[in-house]
């Protein structure tokens, strides 16, 4: 028997996955998305996004992008 590998497509936005092309994205923009990402997974919980980053939450509040 042969597994064959499902497809999850969530309502992400494509910068979600930057690796899909030759496109080089600075490490503090990956890291901006990494944090976003976190947070969004993590509804705003600064202390569980943190964790799941392996940073402390002062680094998170620190590196975090500006309210809009």
């Amino acid at each position: 028997m042969t597994v064959k590998p499902i497809l999850i497509v969530e309502d992400e936005p494509a910068s979600d996955a930057p690796f899909m092309s030759d496109k080089i994205i600075p490490i503090r923009e990956l890291e901006l998305m990494a944090i976003e990402h976190a947070l969004r997974v993590c509804k705003g919980n600064v202390q569980e996004a943190a964790l799941r980053l392996k940073i402390s939450p002062a680094t998170l509040y620190r590196k975090k992008p500006a309210e809009k």
